[in-house]
């Protein structure tokens, strides 16, 4: 008896050998091609099962099934019996996950990279199973962009309330949530949107989050913006931080800050290295002690401000994409600012969750850190090009 592919994963492979042949296939082409794709042995393609209306072929039936729920949701064209054509929809579903629709693409030996869209895939993650969930979801941005649709601040706010009700559900009780969240304004006005503060506060007064800690990401190399207040008008001051809100389900959240210390300062180790402070007063008037902060703790304390310049031009992730002629996505955070996160609330063998993947960075830094991961993103592309930010030898491909 050997593995047979669940039905639920034939989806992706389908549409795709579909789109790769726009003039269509025969019933037999498609099944073929399908299992070309998953490279299936001849064993797996010619295993049978019984019915009561006799033996089948296991594989084909599978993906015939499959091409059943594909043309009721209006991916397949059906009007030429035995022939099979993509749709216009079909097409653009293949691009972007459709409601309902969880497949996982490739998985290494620690986690899985899952095409959905997220309120699709919490459906099949457990209760309390999730050590981290470190995410940027969109922002309620005002013009459509390719990652993301343009949305009203208020169905903007149900729609993260209601996926948050999900993330709190997962978490372990000790659990933790991280988003990144940017700065948004008022349509046509200078004046910031409140958002972020709305936004934790329905997550802390309707969902029962505490927040841990606010923290920030200062990124240098930012661009001025927005241009029209910045650079046109010059009236406000050019953004370079975006909040790092870090949640959790208890007020005592697992964490050890122990586990992201940074090296110290020039000055620090000096310090050390003539055996801490000489009794100095400090301008607030507080006395140093002789030899206070005179121990090596391995390194200093991490603050709440990361300063992460995202300035990448040629790292894997981006060669593999131009490679592989793959659209970068234009909106990547550094691993700076996941890893010391993930260091900081889980251990290794914890589970850490992406439901807005994007580039795979925070699977990336979970696989490297032997954290198991979960990666949802809803565009297939994205998701693709996320293969170069992962060694080719530990890539299983799924779907």
């Amino acid at each position: 008896m050997t593995n047979r592919t669940r039905q639920s994963q034939l989806l992706l492979p389908l549409l795709e050998v579909l789109d790769d042949a726009p003039k269509g296939l025969t019933a037999a082409e498609a099944v073929t091609a399908v299992a070309d794709r998953l490279k299936l042995s001849e064993e797996q393609r010619r295993e049978t099962v019984q019915l009561p209306s006799g033996t089948y072929r296991a594989f084909d039936r599978d993906v015939r099934w499959c091409r059943q729920k594909a043309l009721l949701a209006g991916h397949l064209d059906g009007s030429v019996r035995n022939f099979w054509r993509l749709t216009a929809k079909g097409k653009k579903d293949l691009r972007f996950a459709m409601p309902g629709i969880v497949v996982t693409v490739y998985e290494t030996e620690n986690g899985a990279a899952v095409w959905a869209q997220a309120e699709s895939a919490f459906g099949h993650i457990e209760d309390q199973s999730l050590n981290l969930i470190f995410t940027s979801p969109p922002y309620p941005i005002l013009t459509t962009k390719d990652y993301q649709t343009a949305e009203d601040v208020g169905s903007y706010l149900d729609w993260m309330t209601g996926l948050a009700r999900e993330f709190h559900r997962c978490l372990t009780p000790d659990g933790s949530l991280v988003l990144n969240l940017g700065d948004a304004w008022q349509p046509g006005r200078p004046a910031l949107s409140l958002y972020q503060e709305r936004l934790i506060l329905k997550l802390v007064d309707d969902l029962g989050f505490h927040v841990a800690q606010r923290c920030h990401w200062h990124n240098p190399a930012a661009l001025p913006s927005p241009a029209q207040w910045v650079t046109v008008k010059r009236v406000r001051l050019a953004q370079k931080v975006e909040s790092l809100w870090w949640l959790s389900r208890s007020e005592s959240p697992k964490a050890n800050n122990r586990h992201c210390l940074q090296p110290y300062s020039e000055a620090m180790q000096k310090r050390l290295a003539q055996g801490g402070e000489r009794g100095a007063v400090r301008p607030s008037g507080h006395v140093l002690a002789q030899g206070a902060f005179g121990a090596d703790n391995g390194g200093s304390i991490m603050s709440n401000l990361v300063i992460a310049p995202n300035t990448a031009s040629n790292s894997a992730y981006q060669r593999y994409c131009r490679d592989h002629g793959l659209p970068a996505h234009p909106a990547r955070f550094p691993e700076a600012i996941v890893e010391p996160f993930i260091k900081l609330t889980t251990e290794p063998g914890d589970t850490v969750c992406d439901p807005f993947a994007g580039s795979l960075t925070t699977a990336a830094v979970a696989e490297r850190l032997q954290r198991r991961w979960i990666a949802i993103e809803q565009s297939l592309t994205y998701l693709r090009g996320g293969v170069g930010r992962f060694e080719p030898d530990g890539l299983q491909s799924v779907a």
